[in-house]
């Protein structure tokens, strides 16, 4: 079995916003393009989790002219079975046929982390004729069982690039070829472990400039999430990529979806950082609080009231480990999950920074006594969002019913006073909204401080939301 994916436009190929995802195969090639192509173009792929026995390439490109890789992913994949056609199983691109009049590449914000081959060949290929190879701002982390993680021929220029693989040999691998000639590469602002040593170089016919602003540091990765080689705070790549970025054919966002030119250490002067991701300073979510009413969990949170806001794109909630919900609105801070079984229960919540997640809040434990829902008794609050929090002027109350009921919303001081009846009525079902101005049941505008949304369903007290009102 072979799977490919390609999208054809006469001479000019283009393939975005992909997902190849957890195939098992005798042979993977995701995705083959495998003609005289005059132009490709591959943004935003990934392929993930894929595993054969016979032949793994997770980007299997042939032709001629310009091939553009630019913010993709090619992660935990595998190939087993030891023989000479289990190499390049990270991908290759290479003329077609053997020998054309020009080849271009550029590759950038891609990301090869946790591949792995059984034959100890290169894990990967590119090969450019009569032109250039631009290697840009890639991570290549912890792929295993190869020689190195990629080999090259040809002209090539690797600007700020991860190389991380302690389960190889090398690195990087420089070939020779008698048909092709010699190559001539150049490293500048890359990360290489062991270095220069870190660079295998078949024959000195090669010619290798190795700029003295090339490092060899830990790159100390964050580690953790689903996006595991992000830099952690104190990385020493942070800010550490070339000072000029003219030339080196980045897009605007990073392979995480950040901004990709950033002043991730505060100095004042906004650098590129080395490898596909770009720090920048992420907030987490804080005081998570629980409340449980019949058959529901309410969720609660703040965020720091001052904090970067280059790119937070949300919020993920987690149930017993397991992600249950993306949150697409920063300013919402609360989330109500539906439980349908008895049971005890563990919730956290991350903030979103593109695709990348913070560090997890506080976590919170509860338990639910489910109540069949034949039962008049549940409730009929099916979801349930106050926005902004904190707030200055109005904050929008918004809920949905799953059937004609009764609701009650009343705010209350921290010394249990009420201050305004804000609602009372019998609602249809579907989607309403209130919206309180931050007046008091008097008329008199409220003084800054922290309230309590006491929300009613029916009979049931759904729960109580902590409000920011700030000036």
């Amino acid at each position: 079995m072979k799977n490919s994916i390609m999208t054809d436009i006469n001479q000019y190929t283009k393939l975005s916003n992909t997902k190849i995802l957890n195939i098992v195969s005798t042979r993977v090639s995701n995705p083959t393009i495998n003609d005289n192509r005059e132009r490709v173009v591959i943004d935003n792929l990934t392929v993930e989790n894929c595993v054969t026995s016979d032949w793994l390439v997770c980007l299997n490109i042939s032709g001629r002219g310009d091939f553009i890789v630019r913010n993709s992913r090619f992660l935990n994949n595998s190939r087993y079975g030891n023989d000479s056609f289990g190499i390049n199983g990270m991908g290759q691109i290479a003329p077609f046929p053997d020998i054309v009049d020009r080849l271009r590449i550029e590759i950038s914000n891609c990301e090869w982390s946790g591949n792995t081959q059984e034959y100890n060949g290169p894990m990967s290929r590119f090969h450019t004729v009569n032109d250039t190879l631009f290697i840009t701002n890639c991570t290549f982390a912890n792929n295993t069982g190869g020689s190195a993680a990629t080999h090259i021929t040809g002209n090539a220029v690797l600007t700020n690039n991860i190389f991380w693989n302690p389960g190889l040999g090398t690195e990087v691998g420089i070939p020779y070829y008698t048909d092709l000639g010699p190559s001539h590469v150049r490293f500048r602002h890359n990360n290489i472990r062991n270095g220069i040593n870190g660079i295998w170089n078949s024959t000195a016919l090669n010619q290798i400039i190795y700029e003295d602003n090339n490092t060899s540091f830990n790159p100390e990765f964050i580690g953790t999430g689903l996006h595991p080689y992000y830099l952690s705070s104190t990385s020493p790549l942070i800010d550490a990529g070339t000072p000029d970025t003219t030339g080196l054919y980045l897009p605007l966002y990073d392979v995480g979806g950040n901004e990709r030119l950033w002043d991730g250490n505060g100095d004042g002067i906004a650098r590129i950082d080395i490898g596909a991701y770009e720090y920048q300073p992420m907030n987490s979510p804080q005081d998570l609080t629980a409340e449980v009413s019949l058959n529901t969990v309410h969720l609660n949170w703040s965020m720091p009231a001052v904090f970067l806001n280059r790119s937070l794109a949300g919020y993920r909630v987690y149930r017993d480990s397991v992600a249950i919900a993306d949150i697409s609105n920063p300013e919402m801070l609360d989330y109500i999950d539906q439980i349908t079984e008895s049971d005890t229960l563990s919730y956290w919540v991350v903030a979103l920074y593109g695709e990348i997640e913070t560090a997890p809040s506080n976590a919170v434990t509860v338990y639910v006594e489910y109540v069949p829902t034949a039962d008049e008794t549940a409730p009929a609050l099916t979801s349930f969002r106050v926005y902004p929090n904190p707030f200055r002027d109005k904050l929008t109350v918004r809920y949905s019913l799953s059937k004609p009921s009764e609701v009650k919303l009343e705010i209350y001081n921290l010394k249990g006073q009420r201050v305004r009846l804000l609602y009372q009525a019998h609602k249809a079902a579907g989607e309403h909204s209130v919206i309180w101005d931050a007046i008091d049941e008097g008329g008199v505008q409220c003084a800054n401080g922290i309230y309590l949304l006491k929300v009613r369903v029916g009979k049931a007290l759904i729960g109580t939301y902590k409000l920011t009102l700030i000036k």
